[in-house]
């Protein structure tokens, strides 16, 4: 009894240890392998990013960006540039790591760049300089999915990583930034694209 007792003692000390080593690697628990699954893993670049991913069995895979207006939902098409690139299909390795960094590439042009399978690609660019967000110029807001626990998203559901937007006094649905996302679908979004609510 005494040694059961001193077990589950040092086992509850060890659990917050496991649990934080399990954050830092992205432990990632996949319980229907037919849906989108992501998680967050820290870095130390503050714009960095990186998500443990386990793509849905059976389907190609995309990974879809754009830059330019981002509303706070939805999509704007007035003002963008889209991307979209292949990332893996039904018979690929569905478990990876993908990374996203805002920084200069080889050609000195600020860009978004995302490496996954290790392959790196510019998604987009920001040929007029860095953004204002990125130097210093302007506050953002950013979502990001997977912050301390597994997202998923069926097949036919876009999986929102990331969403980066300006904030700014007076300005509510039309801020600069951009998104990234996972989905089935090769082609750009609709032409939708603002949130119901907005003019």
């Amino acid at each position: 009894a005494i040694l059961l007792f001193n077990a589950r003692s040092e086992l509850a000390k060890l659990r917050p240890k496991l649990s934080r080593l399990q954050l830092e690697v992205g432990e990632l628990v996949v319980e229907d392998k037919a849906q989108f699954h992501a998680i967050q893993v820290p870095t130390n670049d503050l714009f960095h990013w990186r998500w443990r991913l386990n793509l849905p069995d059976g389907f190609d895979c995309y990974l879809h960006s754009f830059t330019g207006v981002v509303p706070e939902s939805g999509y704007q098409s007035d003002d963008w540039m889209y991307n979209s690139r292949y990332i893996g299909s039904y018979d690929d390795q569905r478990e990876f790591f993908l990374d996203l960094k805002v920084g200069k590439n080889y050609k000195d042009v600020y860009s978004l760049t995302a490496t996954y399978n290790n392959q790196s690609v510019i998604i987009n660019t920001f040929d007029d300089g860095p953004p204002d967000w990125l130097a210093g110029r302007s506050q953002y807001d950013i979502e990001i999915c997977g912050d301390r626990e597994v997202v998923t998203a069926a097949p036919r559901n876009e999986l929102y990583l990331i969403r980066l937007r300006t904030t700014a006094i007076g300005q509510k649905n039309d801020s600069q930034g951009f998104l990234v996302w996972l989905s089935t679908k090769s082609s750009q979004p609709p032409k939708i694209l603002r949130p119901e609510n907005s003019d």
